[in-house]
């Protein structure tokens, strides 16, 4: 049902984000942190900037997958969600592989 469409969904958005943030940083490398590298603490703020975004942009589907009660069937406002949620990940695709290149170029 909805707990596992929006658990696939933030998989497969991961997956694509942790790959293409690879493959950029592996290519070009990850000037923003050039600098906090060497500074064991800064560094820790960034991760944890970072682990708190991720925990924030996941947190709706940790609010879905935790509830117990029966839950209505799926609907229309989820199939709305849903299409929102494919419009959002192929404008971003597209945003990564026109900056991508660019950067190439």
């Amino acid at each position: 049902g909805r707990s596992a469409v929006c658990t696939v969904l933030v998989l497969i958005w991961a997956s694509r984000l942790g790959g293409f943030l690879n493959s950029r940083a592996r290519r070009f490398g990850d000037g923003r942190f050039d600098e906090v590298k060497g500074d064991p603490r800064q560094f820790l703020v960034y991760w944890l900037v970072q682990a708190f975004w991720v925990f924030l942009t996941d947190l709706p589907v940790l609010l879905v997958n935790s509830q117990q009660e029966d839950q209505p069937g799926v609907g229309m406002t989820d199939c709305l969600g849903w299409m929102l949620w494919a419009v959002g990940f192929a404008l971003e695709v597209t945003a990564d592989t026109q900056k991508s290149a660019f950067k190439d170029s």
